[in-house]
């Protein structure tokens, strides 16, 4: 009975080794003809290239990836490698510190760092995150190493319904999936908090109100008045705000 039964099992192992080579074989073959039929673009300029999802040659020289030596605080990039001092920071870091601890961005925001992330955000081009999220990997790999959650900036409902998608979800979503830091897509919302504060103190709200939604939040989370407005202000200073 034992035999019989451990046969059986490696029969239906077998088969469904079978079977998982034969999916792929026709995965790969469908993909082969699509890519004869409509060849692969580049996701910049158009010009061919040997996969998709990938920028040509060209597009990828022209952009200008961040990289060490850089403020040690906003990730702003130095000129030379004299100022990459441990810990040294940038001169605006020096007179106004920011709110967040520590910030790394991609590439920089020039002619052609605007035509990989203005189309993401106003032109319905959703498959720019994929191309985008390894390189955020790149960037924050030090502070990915110490995250517990990614958190996305939430669009306001009426950006949300313009644009059909969150750009902040979308890149969040794959840096998530690249580095297996969990994200919670809807942790923050938008909303003024209802609060009756003296009239003299309201000044003192942040320009983004930022709610957190504790149904949301996966134990333990800080889910205060206080966390809720330190969200708002590092969003609004970092270039979150829309």
């Amino acid at each position: 009975g034992l035999s019989m039964t451990g046969t059986a099992d490696a029969a239906a192992g077998g088969d469904q080794r079978g079977l998982a080579m034969f999916a792929s074989l026709l995965l790969h073959a469908a993909r082969d003809t699509l890519d004869l039929l409509l060849p692969p673009q580049c996701l910049c300029c158009d010009a061919r290239v040997d996969a998709s999802g990938m920028l040509c040659a060209a597009c990828f020289r022209h952009t200008a990836f961040i990289t060490e030596p850089c403020c040690e605080r906003c990730g702003v990039p130095f000129a030379a490698a004299a100022q990459a001092l441990a810990g040294a920071l940038c001169p605006t870091c020096h007179a106004a510190p920011p709110m967040f601890r520590q910030a790394r961005a991609a590439l920089r925001y020039d002619a052609q760092g605007r035509r990989l992330v203005l189309p993401l955000k106003h032109a319905d081009r959703p498959e720019l995150a994929a191309l985008l999220a390894p390189h955020l990997v790149r960037a924050g790999s030090a502070l990915l190493r110490d995250a517990n959650l990614l958190v996305p900036v939430p669009l306001h409902r009426r950006r949300l319904f313009k644009r059909r998608y969150n750009q902040a979800a979308l890149l969040a979503a794959a840096v998530a999936r690249l580095s297996g830091v969990p994200v919670v897509r809807d942790m923050l919302v938008r909303q003024r908090p209802k609060l009756s504060l003296p009239h003299s103190q309201r000044h003192s709200l942040p320009s983004l109100p930022l709610h957190i939604r504790q149904q949301a939040c996966p134990p333990p989370c800080c889910t205060t008045w206080q966390c809720e407005c330190a969200c708002s202000a590092c969003a609004a200073t970092s270039g979150t705000a829309d």
